[in-house]
């Protein structure tokens, strides 16, 4: 009886459909210029927001030649410089996170918060930052990774623009270079790192523990999960867009990316837009991903 159990638990598993996993169905780029680094989505105004250094490629130069572009759904290009407005200075803008009608975006050692209605913001230093990266908010809170000083921020409340946040490292751990951030429903933070002088990985950071989620893979920046657990990640290593499940191996989904950085994930139905930028070429491809 055991035997024949066993074989039909085999059979079953044979004959059981594939997983369906996700591709790219559909890939075009939209030039931007300048050297776009991020991009956010805000579904209640129906914009991408992409930040950008400008003309040089210099991410801890001080120039002032920064800016926050915004587009519309199909990355049309509507303002190319629309943040900052009048005397204030971006210089190298990275991670770009937006909500309502606000919009979080860091600079080197600091992290703005803009009103996209009247198009101010303010300004806040990072105590001993020195490569502030990706930013996430949810629930009040905002989170900014710095790749240089190995250290994730918290900052509450997240909307600082009349506020005195509480701003404290939540992460810290020498060598970690933490680079894309991404909040789950759970309250889990799952974090993607880009070290100098090995291969980053994926971690998840629940109850004060740092926990690898996979094994070196190089070097990561961008990080997003999707609602069935993919998590969707971007690779300068590689030059691509990378998917993979818990327990499994990444796979391409996008190659012949220069400098693949953060993206934004856009819902149409059960597929997905991914806008990813290449921050050495000045374009944005974007990707369509079913599952087949």
């Amino acid at each position: 009886m055991r035997a024949w159990v066993i074989l039909l638990v085999a059979v079953s598993a044979w004959c059981a459909p594939a997983r369906a996993d996700w591709q790219v169905v559909q890939d075009r780029g939209v030039y931007l210029g300048g050297h776009p680094e991020s991009l956010a989505w805000n579904a209640a105004q129906g914009r991408l927001y992409a930040s950008n250094f400008g003309p040089r490629l210099a991410p801890t130069r001080k120039d002032g030649a920064g800016y926050v572009s915004q587009l519309d759904g199909k990355a049309a290009l509507l303002h190319q410089r629309f943040l900052p407005a009048g005397d204030m200075r971006l210089h190298k803008p990275k991670g770009v996170w937006t909500a309502g009608d606000r919009l979080w975006v860091s600079d080197i050692d600091a992290v703005w918060v803009f009103d996209l209605s009247r198009r101010r913001g303010r300004r806040l230093l990072l105590p001993g930052a020195v490569f502030a990266n990706d930013v996430v908010v949810a629930g009040g809170t905002l989170l900014v990774s710095d790749t240089g000083n190995d250290t994730v921020y918290r900052l509450r409340p997240a909307d600082f623009l009349h506020a005195t946040p509480r701003v404290e490292r939540l992460v810290h751990r020498p060598g970690l270079a933490p680079n894309g951030l991404w909040l789950t429903p759970e309250g889990d933070l799952l974090l993607a790192s880009f070290p100098r002088r090995h291969k980053g990985r994926l971690y998840r950071y629940r109850g004060g523990e740092l926990q690898p989620l996979s094994p070196p893979l190089g070097s990561l920046d961008g990080l997003a999960r999707l609602p069935d657990g993919t998590l969707l990640f971007t690779n300068w290593s590689g030059g691509g867009l990378y998917a993979i499940v818990p327990g499994g191996r990444p796979r391409l989904l996008a190659g012949g990316f220069r400098g693949p950085a953060d993206f934004a994930l856009l819902r149409q139905g059960e597929a997905w837009l991914a806008a990813v930028p290449d921050l050495v070429t000045g374009r944005v491809r974007l990707l369509r991903l079913e599952r087949r």
